[in-house]
């Protein structure tokens, strides 16, 4: 039950979290401990990553950017180990970035990740109907409030504010007046995100991507929007189109067809689990192929096992088990810990340290 919960999340978790070593190390810590920490998760050692901080927090154990890098290493796990070891883990990446916090105070890294953590045990709690669910809610919302108080221009942390404030019911924290506030002051300080905090709240669909489009031409989270908006209308050739014009601009969206395979398999799911079983085949030949576009380009040991994962769901029919095992298997070789949750882990796994990330992705949306 717990893992069919973390399953379901919405695009996961998702946003922006980095080390500022230079800040938070005293001068006894090791400087290089949490930057060589990720390099190695990256590569799919998370244990040995893991060790490595475990010991240089011993040696010293206010080093807030070691604690922030083994919050995130926590929060890596538990997407990708056994299911009944999911509500440790969590309540593990919370003390450490709790201590990363008390640490160093004055970076809006820390206390936005620790956002993003509350969120993941709210969800939880939310679905296993616990008792302190709310109590979850509230203390991810001080989190982000406390990063916007640290950072005021940090759009990502105001939206989520809007998402969580917005689309909560009350007796789970939810606020509309709060994220209608919030919304209101991102569409004065950027129009594209004031669109997307709209967009939370309310009706907002191609029409008013089109028109946004129009007026910031090359913007890649407006083609994102747009693309996706075509994806809930069922226009998967103008979807394409958005989706193929962005990743032009910056290779890095190629994580949009990603986010495209994931929307045919979890059809391709729906089909399965219903008596009339037409349409599967070309949801399951659409979703091979945006995964494979995805994995032409070169990503993180821990995406790239992801990507495989998802792929080897797309090998259903009779005589794939053989291929299907192979991918499962290749995906364990890169990384033991990749996320077997159907929502892609956010980047706020994998912004390199020392960088304030700005790749929003919603928590509450499958896309």
């Amino acid at each position: 039950m717990i893992w069919r919960a973390i399953s379901k999340l919405s695009g996961a978790l998702v946003c922006a979290a980095c080390v500022l070593s230079s800040l938070s190390c005293s001068p006894a810590s090791e400087p290089g401990a949490a930057e060589a920490a990720y390099e190695l998760r990256m590569s799919g050692k998370l244990s040995e990553a893991r060790q490595l901080l475990v010991d240089a927090l011993a040696r010293d154990p206010n080093y807030a950017a070691g604690h922030y890098e083994l919050a995130r290493i926590m929060l890596h796990a538990a997407l990708g180990d056994h299911p009944r070891k999911l509500d440790s883990l969590l309540v593990a990446a919370q003390q450490s970035i709790d201590r990363a916090v008390a640490h160093d105070s004055s970076s809006a890294i820390y206390p936005f990740f620790a956002g993003h953590v509350g969120f993941m045990r709210a969800y939880l709690a939310m679905n296993l109907g616990e008792a302190d669910a709310a109590e979850r809610v509230a203390s991810s919302c001080d989190a982000f409030a406390t990063a916007l108080r640290l950072k005021p221009d940090y759009r990502e942390a105001r939206l989520h504010l809007v998402e969580l404030y917005g689309l909560l019911p009350a007796e789970m924290g939810g606020d509309r007046s709060k994220a209608e506030a919030y919304m209101a002051e991102l569409a004065e300080m950027d129009e594209v995100y004031g669109m997307k905090a709209q967009s939370v709240l309310g009706e907002v669909g191609v029409a008013d991507w089109s028109a946004l489009r129009e007026q910031h031409p090359g913007n890649t989270e407006v083609l994102e929007e747009l693309g996706k908006a075509y994806l809930w209308e069922g226009d998967l050739a103008a979807a394409g189109e958005c989706f193929n014009e962005a990743v032009a601009i910056d290779s890095n969206e190629v994580i949009l067809f990603l986010d495209l395979g994931r929307y045919h398999l979890i059809h391709m799911m729906e089909i399965l689990m219903s008596e009339d079983q037409e349409g599967l085949q070309p949801h399951l030949a659409a979703a091979e192929a945006a995964m494979l576009r995805y994995l032409e380009t070169e990503h993180p040991a821990p995406m790239k096992a992801y990507a495989l994962r998802m792929l080897s769901k797309v090998k259903h029919g009779p005589g794939e088990k053989e291929e299907r095992n192979r991918l499962k298997e290749e995906a364990k070789a890169l990384d033991p810990y990749h996320s077997r949750a159907t929502g892609s882990p956010g980047p706020v796994l994998f912004t390199p340290p020392g960088e304030i990330a700005h790749d929003h992705r919603y928590m509450m949306r499958p896309f």
